[in-house]
């Protein structure tokens, strides 16, 4: 018998070559894909003997794909992943998954629940299986039956009669239990379609009584626990994938240093460089969480000297200056008058480097980068009042543009419109939080708006102390 391919399937390159490390050693074929939607297409080339399947991908999620391998295979399937939840857990299996392993995992452990799964698997398939419904056992191959331990005594007419009898009993009574199940079985489903986040699931149902009235109930709580809920379910989810992810590289390539797996010289070095480069990336996670934590909490002071926003946006654009130019991008200043506020100049310079950096990030060659600043003289609302003044900066791109679902979210802690952590830079979705933190700790305000194909237009509004007659183009 030749190798028996596993496809592994995350989107952190680091956790697919700990595991083609592993199994490979053991024996197997490895291939990989890096989202959902090439998962799918390798499921259906490849024909893999086993899936070992991450949840949080790019494109089509770890519960779609189960979902849809499902309707055309019984490919043994394990979740691997950092959501420890016992929800995400129980509807992975529920949606076809035969075993769940959380991040971070003991890579010989992966090992030996393939082996056992697959076990199971190749036995469960060998034809000329025997049909078991309760205490009765048909063997429909040696033309057998038994009652308990009991043989039952059957001529060959009378055999073919009870098993066609048998199969047409539980084919009506699979009729009546989907008619009457079927219902519940939506509801069910929404209530899966719910613990995955999708709280916009609603249920239309014109079935009995009782169960309109459950589906009713159900749409009321769905939407009220829709924005609060959400927020906290991808807030948990993320800080668990941003921490576990490079932790499982760390624990797994450290052990293959230990255990032998890496030991030629590019092997060693390989693990060496990958433990380096996620602890790296945790050091970050972990100053960048500190660091709003100390924000939200009030316990940054942030100092009050004037700040001359036109300077501002020069020192801040003369040091992405040389990233722009590689990139092929254009980055422009332009400013109306001088407006100057009273705030943090570092906590500032943050706010703008982390715009300029996202906008670096999503804005293609030949592309175009502009920072603004202007005053602005609001009028209140109440009579009587002098109007407010303001000093307005803008950061503006000709980038990708972002979805109008994502657009609203964008300043979340943790929250990316794609919920992948690995396909387009090490970010882990702290950085516009921490922007909205640090204008707010300002007494201002911040806003987005988007087209998709077109760009986005950062807008962030902070309390003005003056405004100087000159102009800076």
């Amino acid at each position: 018998m030749g190798k028996r391919t596993v496809l592994v399937v995350d989107d952190e390159q680091h956790i697919i070559d700990l595991a083609r490390m592993y199994l490979e050693q053991e024996g197997f074929n490895v291939e990989q894909a890096l989202d959902g939607a090439e998962a799918l297409r390798q499921i259906r080339d490849l024909k893999p003997a086993l899936i070992i399947l991450d949840l949080m991908l790019p494109e089509i999620d770890g519960w779609d794909v189960c979902r849809r391998t499902r309707d055309d295979s019984d490919v043994p399937i394990i979740m691997l992943t950092a959501r420890s939840d016992d929800v995400d857990k129980i509807v992975g299996l529920e949606l076809g998954a035969d075993d769940y392993l959380t991040k971070p995992f003991n890579p010989r452990e992966l090992v030996a629940r393939v082996r056992a799964i697959l076990r199971r698997y190749e036995r469960s398939v060998q034809p000329g299986a025997a049909l078991h419904l309760g205490d009765l056992t048909i063997d429909a191959a040696g033309r057998e039956a038994t009652l308990g331990a009991q043989p039952l005594q059957l001529r060959t007419k009378e055999f073919a009669t009870g098993v066609v009898a048998l199969l047409v009993s539980a084919g009506v009574a699979f009729l009546i239990a989907r008619s009457i199940a079927k219902p519940l079985r939506r509801i069910t489903t929404a209530t899966e379609e719910i613990a995955r986040g999708n709280y916009e699931e609603q249920l239309d149902i014109t079935s009995p009584e009782e169960i309109r009235r459950l589906a009713t109930s159900f749409n009321a709580m769905a939407r009220e626990i829709e924005a609060s809920r959400q927020a906290q379910r991808d807030f948990v989810a993320n800080v668990s994938h941003d921490l576990k992810t490079p932790l499982t590289s760390i624990q797994g390539f450290s052990q293959a240093i230990l255990d032998g797996t890496a030991a030629s010289e590019e092997s060693l070095l390989r693990a060496a460089q990958v433990i380096h480069e996620e602890a790296d990336r945790m050091t970050r996670l972990v100053d960048d969480l500190l660091d709003l934590a100390r924000i939200e909490a009030g316990q940054v002071v942030m100092a009050r000297e004037p700040v001359a926003l036109p300077s501002l946006l020069r020192d801040c654009a003369e040091k992405m200056a040389l990233r722009a130019q590689q990139a092929d991008v254009r980055l422009e200043v332009h400013s109306e008058g001088e407006p100057v506020v009273a705030g943090d100049r570092d906590r500032l310079a943050q706010v703008i480097s982390n715009l300029l950096d996202n906008a670096l990030k999503h804005t293609p060659s030949g592309g175009r980068i502009t920072l603004t600043a202007r005053p602005l003289v609001v009028e209140t609302v109440k009579r009587g009042e002098p109007p407010v003044s303001l000093a307005e900066i803008a950061v503006s791109d000709t980038g990708e543009g972002i979805p109008p679902e994502d657009l609203s979210r964008i300043f979340e802690r943790f929250y990316r419109g794609d919920k992948s952590r690995g396909k387009s830079g090490r970010g882990a979705g702290l950085g516009l939080a921490i922007v909205r933190e640090i204008v707010q700790a300002h007494g201002g305000k911040i806003g987005a708006e988007s087209v998709l194909g077109l760009g986005t237009r950062i807008t962030l509004t902070l309390p003005s102390l003056s405004t100087r007659s000159t102009d800076d183009t």
